[in-house]
């Protein structure tokens, strides 16, 4: 594997030096950059730590002295074909001993007690033989490329000796998406479990050949994503010649859903506005009635949808008389959670109100009720979480993390699931309204729902996650990074995701109205 060596207080203490290896050994050498380091300041001393900083942006190779980058540079060399870097190993090499303090804010970095992962091997020539210097327990490796230390695997969300359990392998706290050996799996490269979905030289991961970086939406020769190979318009949905990316060629229009001529896009002809779900006449948008234009699923005349009083046509879940909003008649307290006399709430051992639980860690939660009011669960790390509920309103669960939370309830009201970490979390509901889940990491989540109003999901990095409804309205998904994300619905009106980096994205609809997909990089979209 290609390197850079930098060497400080090389030549007994004299001389910083820049060599450029296309392998593993010190020879051959194509390049090698001595910079002058006379100056008493730029040495070492073996009776203080002295700060260093290197940095590689844009393959110019640059060192200096103090901890500000880019401030007192001793020497800099600008790589014209510069390799990519994806970690940092450190040494004290030709039998010198020493300490090393890596100030790395925000990565991680590991500690082996065997050889180091990256170079394996270091080789000296002495006296005409290769004498061999290799890593060893002193050397800490700085991972620039995630969460995993290529040696043992370990990962950032597990305590390393105690392995709590489930989906982590009990030995070496190897999670599940890890082969315990060889770091074989899915998003990682075999060898030095460089993850990021590309190793430059080898191409691993899973949506990548292993040989060419051939795959869907890449660029077969470096292997740089960003769906574009701008050479040869490899993915569908892009014009051969140009490369111009999106659905829009604006010379000759070859998406399905743009208007040839004037290339005006979104599910719209421009002269006769033939889509369904605008008024024919004004081309106004919006599910909306062909007459007046009055926006948000209400035919202004008829106000035919469900969830509308029919009279004023007010919109959502409210009593057509004197319009106070919600769940609650204000004349006849005739809905649900009210008595229809005096507005007393019925009290039944079956019903359960302001139920509150605060823990730090919780093992084998269980929740049964038929109606549930003011639900509240604050737990730091949950484990087997069970609520099953026919009727819920209100509902409050915020989790540190939470691993195998399954919730199963009949009609669900104002439902908000605040989460850091989530590893297989089931939520099933037939009617959903005003669903909020908001997750900064989340695993396998499955999300079920036969009717479902005002879904918000916000997650930061997601891992499988399924959403199933039948009808669906105002479902908002928010993500920054996705991988295997699947949406199966029958009948979706304003759908909006969005998401900064996506992988594996399934979206599947048998009716759609008013869909939104925001994706900064996506890749395999369907």
């Amino acid at each position: 594997m290609p390197f850079y060596d930098l060497n400080f207080g090389a030549h007994a203490n004299t001389k910083t030096k820049l060599v450029r290896r296309t392998d593993d050994t010190v020879l051959p050498k194509p390049f090698a950059l001595h910079w002058d380091t006379v100056i008493d300041r730029h040495r070492l001393n073996y009776g203080e730590f002295r700060d260093f900083w290197v940095s590689w942006d844009g393959g110019i190779i640059k060192h200096g002295r103090g901890s500000v980058i880019g401030v007192d540079i001793i020497g800099e060399w600008a790589d014209s074909d510069p390799f990519p870097v994806s970690s940092i190993g450190v040494l004290n090499s030709y039998d010198t001993a020493g300490d090393w303090i890596i100030h790395a804010t925000g990565v991680s970095f590991f500690h082996s007690d065997k050889e180091s992962s990256l170079p394996f091997l270091r080789y000296h020539k002495l006296d005409g033989d290769f004498i061999q210097s290799v890593m060893y327990s002193a050397t800490r490796v700085l991972t620039v490329y995630y969460i995993i230390d290529h040696h043992n695997c370990i990962r950032d969300i597990i305590d390393h000796h105690n392995c709590i359990p489930d989906i982590i392998e009990h030995y070496n706290c190897i999670p599940y998406i890890i082969d315990h050996h060889n770091c074989i799996p899915y998003i990682i490269d075999h060898h030095n479990c460089i993850p990021d979905i590309i190793d430059h030289h080898n191409c691993i991961p899973y949506i990548i050949d292993h040989y060419n970086c051939i795959p869907g939406i890449i660029d077969h020769y470096s292997c740089i994503p960003d769906t574009i190979d701008h050479h040869n318009c490899i993915p569908d949905i892009i014009e051969h010649n140009n490369c111009k990316p999106y659905i829009n060629d604006q010379h000759n229009c070859i998406p399905d859903i743009i208007d040839h001529y004037n290339c005006i896009l979104y599910t719209i002809d421009h002269n006769n506005c033939i889509p369904d779900i605008f008024d024919h006449h004004n081309c106004i948008l919006y599910i909306i009635d062909h007459y007046n234009c009055i926006p948000d699923i209400i035919d202004h005349h008829n106000c035919i949808p469900d969830i509308i009083d029919h009279h004023n046509c007010i919109p959502y879940i409210i009593d057509h008389h004197n319009c106070i909003p919600y769940i609650i008649d204000h004349y006849n307290c005739i809905p649900y959670i009210i008595d229809h006399y005096n507005c007393i709430p019925d009290i039944t051992n079956t019903t359960a109100y302001h139920i509150s639980l605060t823990t730090t860690t919780a093992y084998h939660i269980s929740l049964t009720t038929i109606i549930a009011y003011y639900i509240s669960l604050t737990i730091r790390i949950a484990y087997h979480i069970s609520l099953i509920i026919t009727t819920a309103y209100m509902m409050s669960l915020t989790i540190t993390t939470a691993y195998e939370i399954s919730m199963t309830t009949t009609t669900a009201y104002q439902i908000s699931s605040t989460i850091t970490t989530a590893y297989h979390v089931s939520l099933t509901t037939t009617t959903a309204y005003q669903i909020s889940l908001t997750i900064t990491t989340a695993y396998h989540i499955s999300l079920t729902t036969t009717t479902t109003t005002q879904i918000s999901l916000t997650i930061t990095t997601a891992y499988h996650i399924s959403l199933i409804t039948t009808t669906a309205y105002h479902i908002s998904s928010t993500t920054t990074t996705a991988y295997k994300i699947s949406s199966t619905t029958t009948t979706a009106y304003p759908i909006s995701l969005t998401t900064t980096t996506a992988y594996q994205i399934s979206l599947t609809t048998t009716t759609a109205y008013y869909i939104s997909l925001t994706i900064t990089t996506a890749y395999q979209l369907s």
